[in-house]
């Protein structure tokens, strides 16, 4: 009886090698999340409690504050009854708090008595511009 010489042995481990090999690379890869659908659970999770929890205030403060202050303000956020306000420079922030003081913030919390506004924050700083075209159509 003849035993396999090493060579062949070393071939025959080498083709084993290149079977297994070729069996790890396929395997299917576990599918990643598409963008879209990452987008999607980001929107759902977050900007969509936010803007049902907003949209109420946001629909008064557009219609109690005077247009001229509106231009010039953002809503940033409202948590707790508390609603965030940033104002573009320091002269629209003080006519804004003016308002508010003059009988405004307890008409903005009436006019939001569902969503429990309680207080208005307000912060001087710059606002992101958007085009109207955009968010009014």
């Amino acid at each position: 009886m003849k035993l396999p010489s090493r060579d062949s042995q070393e071939e025959a481990g080498a083709a084993g090698e290149l079977k297994r090999l070729w069996r790890v690379k396929q395997q299917k890869t576990r599918a990643t999340p598409q963008a879209a659908e990452l987008a999607a659970v980001w929107l759902k999770k977050t900007i969509a409690p936010m803007v049902k929890k907003m949209g109420g205030v946001a629909v008064a403060w557009e219609r109690e504050v005077p247009a001229k202050l509106v231009a010039q303000t953002a809503l940033e956020g409202y948590s707790s009854g508390v609603l965030t306000v940033r104002v573009e420079g320091s002269s629209y922030l003080y006519e804004l708090k003016q308002w508010l003081l003059g009988g405004g913030e307890q008409r903005l919390k009436s006019a939001c008595a569902k969503e429990g506004l309680r207080k208005v924050t307000l912060k001087a700083g710059a606002i992101p511009k958007v085009p109207e075209s955009t968010w009014r159509e």
